[in-house]
C-alpha cells in the first residue's frame, strides 16, 4: 500500500561496485537519478490514485 516501485538493475556496473545488500554510493546515485526522472502517468490513473 506504499505505492512504492522497486529497481532491478542487473549488471549495471558491469560487474564492479560494492557485492553487498547494505545500502552504497553506487546506489544512492542511482537513486538521485531515478529521482528526477518524469514518469508519464495517464490522468484517469492520477485521479484513481488520488494524485490530482
Amino acid at each position: 500500500g506504499i505505492h512504492g516501485i522497486n529497481f532491478l538493475l542487473a549488471e549495471s556496473l558491469d560487474g564492479g561496485g560494492v557485492s553487498s545488500l547494505h545500502l552504497d554510493p553506487q546506489g544512492k546515485t542511482y537513486s538521485q537519478v531515478l529521482l528526477e526522472l518524469e514518469i508519464p502517468v495517464p490522468e484517469q490513473d492520477a485521479c484513481n490514485w488520488g494524485l490530482v
